[in-house]
């Protein structure tokens, strides 16, 4: 991760600054202090995690892979499992998802995507809706509150992971929209927390960085750390990797982009 995205101790600092002066108004809003209940939750929940009967594999028999579970506010605990996460285009509520108007002229390639969208917002449409009648608690903690105020919440305790990038998006976007988020009182930061243009090219620069990431993690069925499930091959894992990593350089538009792609790879080679 480059410094622009790490940032330096003093970027950290003065993040820390920024946060606790918000702090107040956020942990003060009615809206999150009915979601803020300390939830004890699982918050690694995949198939390698699940193990099933083998003569009926509706009835979960055993659930490991416990050491990270954790007591914190219901709002930050609930999530989708990862088998379950929807695809981009989901949208929540009673609309059921459909296959795209144009299906019937896409090539076999494309109809095979969009039947997998499709069979993945089923899923995640089951969740929503299995969720909303049976845990109302956790459906409004996960769906019923606003986007910027999670992310703080989130990004807080993981800029030296994760970059100072995401929190100073989380923060802007909370002073930019502070009086539609409920508050009354004037924003303690005022209106703007950064130079826009700075933050826009750091902002662009790390969507690069993650959305690199997170198509090697779901090409390779995998996690941040590069754990996979049991059955894989991991062998046959490690070629894919390089594989892939390969093919992306190759297509890259320039031979810069090409090596920034593979500077920013998340698994070794």
């Amino acid at each position: 991760m480059s410094l622009n995205l790490q940032g330096t101790p003093e970027d950290h600092a003065n993040l820390r600054d920024m946060a606790l002066k918000l702090l107040p108004y956020l942990a003060g809003s009615p809206i999150l202090q009915q979601i803020a209940k300390p939830v004890l939750w699982h918050t690694d929940l995949h198939m390698g995690n699940i193990f099933v009967s083998e003569t009926d594999h509706s009835q979960i028999v055993s659930i490991i892979d416990w050491q990270h579970t954790s007591i914190s506010p219901h709002f930050l605990q609930a999530r989708w499992p990862v088998f379950l996460f929807p695809p981009d285009n989901y949208v929540l509520g009673p609309k059921h998802p459909n296959l795209p108007e144009q299906y019937e002229n896409f090539d076999l390639h494309g109809k095979e995507v969009a039947l997998f969208e499709k069979e993945k917002a089923d899923n995640s449409k089951a969740y929503e809706i299995a969720t909303y009648l049976n845990n109302r608690a956790t459906y409004k903690a996960l769906w019923e509150i606003d986007e910027p105020i999670r992310e703080f919440f989130k990004r807080i305790c993981d800029t030296w992971d994760d970059g100072i990038v995401p929190h100073q998006m989380g923060i802007h976007r909370i002073c930019g929209t502070w009086s539609p988020l409920g508050f009354s009182k004037p924003c303690p930061l005022g209106n703007s927390t950064c130079d826009d243009g700075i933050l826009s090219q750091h902002s662009a620069e790390y969507k690069q960085w993650y959305g690199i990431h997170d198509f090697a993690k779901k090409y390779l069925d995998t996690d941040d750390d590069g754990w996979t499930v049991p059955l894989a091959d991991f062998d046959e894992k490690k070629l894919q990797n390089k594989a892939l990593l390969d093919l992306l350089v190759e297509r890259a538009p320039t031979a810069n982009e090409g090596m920034e792609t593979r500077r920013m790879w998340p698994f070794p080679i």
